[in-house]
């Protein structure tokens, strides 16, 4: 068997600690940046789900009230016909 050459002894070792210790730190800025981002991101999605219920109700609302002027419009529409025929009969 050979034994691992320890060309670097103890200054070796502690660079590769340092860049141990960088890496730590830059992956927990970083997964400090993500769970930031991640926050944000369900704040955005509460609101975008908020305005899309309250565009879902207004919908509802519009489609209520196009079917009320339809009827609305139909009953008058059925008025005008009915006044018309009777004016013609009146005419005769």
């Amino acid at each position: 068997m050979q034994a691992k050459k320890n060309t670097g002894g103890i200054g070796s070792s502690d660079s590769e600690l340092k860049l141990y210790e960088n890496r730590i730190k830059t992956l927990s800025s970083s997964k400090g940046k993500l769970e930031s981002e991640k926050e944000q991101l369900k704040d955005n999605l509460l609101t975008a789900e908020t305005l899309l219920s309250n565009a879902r109700r207004e919908i509802v609302e519009l489609k209520l009230a196009l079917q009320d002027a339809t009827a609305e419009t139909k009953s008058l529409q059925e008025h005008l016909r009915l006044n018309s025929q009777n004016e013609d009969i009146e005419e005769n």
